[in-house]
C-alpha cells in the first residue's frame, strides 16, 4: 500500500496526529493509461507509450526499484504483467515488482 489517506490512524479523534511519511513520494508515483474493472474486464486499453519518459525520470532520480500497482490487477493481471515486462525491457533489470509479489505473500500486504 503506497498511502492511505485517513483509514489507519491509531487514535481517530486525535487532532494532533501526524501521519508518517509515505513509502514513495508522490512525485515518484506515475500513471499509465488503461483500466480493468473489478470483474477483470478491460475498460480502457493499456497504453505503454508513456513508459520511456517515466523510466528516464526514474533514472534521473536514481530510483533503484519499481513496484507496479494497478487497480484491480488481482482479478486480471494482464495490464500489470505488460507494464512490468515493458519496464524490464527498458531498464534491462529485474528489480521490478507487480502482482506476483503480493501473491507470494499469500495476499498479505503486511509482509
Amino acid at each position: 500500500m503506497l498511502e492511505i489517506a485517513r483509514g489507519n490512524r491509531p487514535d481517530f479523534f486525535n487532532l494532533d496526529y501526524v501521519k508518517p511519511p509515505a513509502l514513495v513520494p508522490r512525485y515518484l508515483r506515475k500513471e499509465v493509461i488503461g483500466r480493468m474493472s473489478y470483474q477483470g474486464k478491460e475498460l480502457i486499453p493499456l497504453d505503454l507509450s508513456c513508459l520511456p519518459t517515466i523510466i528516464k525520470e526514474f533514472e534521473k532520480e536514481d530510483v533503484e526499484s519499481i513496484a507496479v500497482c494497478l487497480l484491480n490487477s488481482y482479478t486480471n493481471p494482464s495490464h500489470e504483467i505488460a507494464v512490468v515486462e515493458e519496464i524490464k525491457k527498458l531498464l534491462h533489470k529485474s528489480n521490478v515488482w507487480g502482482h506476483t509479489k503480493f501473491q507470494e505473500n499469500g495476499g498479505n500486504m503486511n509482509e
